[in-house]
């Protein structure tokens, strides 16, 4: 099992790119006239680029500029993500704040609390959004605009259909649709809604609240039971691995998100080579057992926070009461309306990346301790 998680790691990241530089201090930035001649894999607090970027961006980190340029994909997960310069190809971002205000060579994934696309801005492929605030003030999108908000403002123009969940919106002057507009809301427009733009489609849709559904009751259990067991079985294992976890989130989580991107990579490559699709069939389960498995420690880690909050710090503290509480945190915050996309994101990031990096410690102690005892 060790050994299949160690391979993964390492196909994960040579993946991304053979001749990837990895970068993991406080603060990288490229300056401007530099150009960095292959992909740029990073977990840090501030994330720079003002130079060229020969290649993709993989970044985790508090906040990301881009003002320079990218000559493939950008992926990015961070508090703040500010698309300032050209990315040539496809941006996938998450976080909190998302700005595009440069150009996009293809197309626009992004999941926050807020997207903000302004008139600076031309995004040449589609846009797909889940956020809590969608601004459309000016700028343009080639191609179409899917997804969901909490909020919409739409002012620029779409080259092809605007197809949107929101809970409310509102149109500037200057917002056109060439394939019109298809909105799902929760209630009818006010009546003293401005500027309709034309070929507007409405559906009112009634959404039912998570919690009168049976499955959110029947998914808490059968977490509970895992852990239960993965607690019980592994108990030692289990221990050192929350006391490793809570040293360094924000690592934990960066790592986390290039694994779940890049991941898929190395499997999709695996299984289109055939000779080697029992290895992608397996790594395929591997994968997604640790994204499960990452969810449950997510949660008995909140839960012994928790309880450490109230001053029950034991050793051995019993992680029944604190899987439960955890559990029950995690899923209440992945189901809140805005965000939660966000937050369960950070959620398997963090499992997955302090799961995978404690036991890649592991591995290097014992080569350790092997060379020492040679």
């Amino acid at each position: 099992m060790k050994l299949l998680i160690v391979v993964l790691l390492t196909l994960s990241i040579s993946a991304i790119g053979f001749s990837a530089e990895y970068r993991g201090s406080e603060s990288i930035v490229i300056n401007e006239g530099d150009s960095l001649g292959n992909d740029l894999i990073s977990a840090s607090r501030y994330v720079d680029v003002l130079g060229f970027i020969d290649g993709d961006q993989y970044s985790a980190s508090q906040r990301i500029n881009v003002e320079g340029e990218i000559a493939e994909d950008f992926f990015g997960a961070a508090q703040e993500i500010n698309i300032k310069g050209k990315v040539n190809d496809m941006v996938f971002g998450a976080a909190e704040k998302i700005t595009i205000d440069g150009e996009v060579g293809g197309d626009v994934v992004a999941f926050g609390s807020e997207v903000r696309i302004t008139p600076r801005s031309h995004i040449h492929g589609n846009l797909f959004v889940g956020c809590g605030f969608l601004s459309l003030d000016g700028g343009r999108v080639d191609g179409w605009v899917r997804g969901r908000a909490g909020d919409l403002f739409l002012n620029g123009s779409v080259g092809d259909s605007v197809i949107l969940e929101a809970g409310t919106v509102r149109f500037g002057n200057d917002y056109t649709a060439s394939q019109g507009t298809h909105l799902t809301l929760k209630e009818q427009l006010d009546k003293s809604t401005r500027d309709l733009p034309p070929n507007l489609v409405l559906d009112i849709k009634k959404e039912t609240a998570f919690y009168e559904s049976g499955i959110f009751y029947w998914s808490i259990v059968a977490m509970f039971i895992v852990g239960l067991l993965i607690s019980l079985i592994f108990k030692d294992f289990t221990y050192h691995l929350l006391n490793y976890a809570g040293k360094n989130i924000l690592k934990n989580i960066g790592i986390g998100f290039l694994l779940l991107i890049a991941s898929p990579v190395v499997i999709a490559i695996l299984a289109i080579l055939i000779l080697t699709l029992p290895a992608a069939l397996i790594l395929l389960a591997l994968y997604l057992i640790i994204l499960y498995i990452s969810s449950i420690f997510t949660g008995l880690f909140v839960g012994k926070y928790a309880f450490e909050l109230t001053g029950k710090k034991e050793e051995r503290l019993n992680l029944v009461l604190p899987l439960i509480v955890g559990l029950i945190i995690i899923v209440l915050l992945s189901h809140l309306p805005v965000v939660g996309w966000l937050i369960k994101l950070v959620i398997i990031s963090f499992g997955m990346g302090s799961f995978i990096l404690y036991l890649w410690g592991l591995k290097a102690d014992n080569n350790s301790e092997l060379g020492n005892g040679g």
